[in-house]
């Protein structure tokens, strides 16, 4: 299956959302990991705002079938505690699509948590190469903290890979689902 390898992305931003108040500060520090963090606090129950990190330079070729969309989540939290972590791909930088995946312990030291959804798109059987290939396309991260105490969320890094199905690769099981 060809892919594109892990990328890092070159744009980066915290988006308000319906229902956040909490701001991610140094945004543009979960783009490459560095130990220079983007981070947000969150007391009892708040969500924050959307981190969205965009601009991939990805190049799937147009006739890319089966799109898998991987994303790797460098993140801690200030103590280990009930934090719902919630991933999307976006298209546009403002909305998700497809399924969102899930995290909802975070521990207090750096890990990487590999999510994947091998359903093509998140479960967004519209996502195209195109899109991906855009300047727009991304991941939103959006953290709630579950915990009784406030919690500062951090994130290293996040980066995406890309795979597919090469149509010539003669899989004798394309179109028949």
């Amino acid at each position: 299956m060809p892919e594109t390898g892990y990328r890092t992305a070159t744009a980066a931003a915290s988006i308000s959302v319906t229902g956040s108040d909490s701001v991610w500060s140094s945004a543009t520090n979960a783009r490459v990991s560095d130990n220079g963090y983007a981070s947000v606090s969150l007391s009892t129950n708040a969500w924050a705002r959307a981190l969205i990190v965009s601009n991939f330079g990805f190049s799937v070729p147009d006739n890319a079938l089966g799109l898998t969309i991987t994303a790797e989540v460098e993140i801690k939290s200030s103590a280990a505690a009930p934090v719902s972590v919630y991933l999307a791909p976006t298209v546009d930088q403002n909305v998700s699509v497809g399924y969102a995946n899930s995290l909802t312990s975070l521990p207090n030291m750096d890990t990487v948590y590999t999510v994947a959804n091998t359903t093509s798109g998140w479960g967004q059987p519209d996502l195209t190469p195109a899109m991906i290939n855009s300047a727009g396309f991304g991941f939103i991260l959006r953290a709630r903290n579950l915990d009784t105490t406030t919690r500062t969320v951090t994130v290293d890094a996040i980066r995406l890979n890309i795979s597919w199905v090469d149509p010539a690769s003669g899989n004798p099981f394309l179109g028949f689902f």
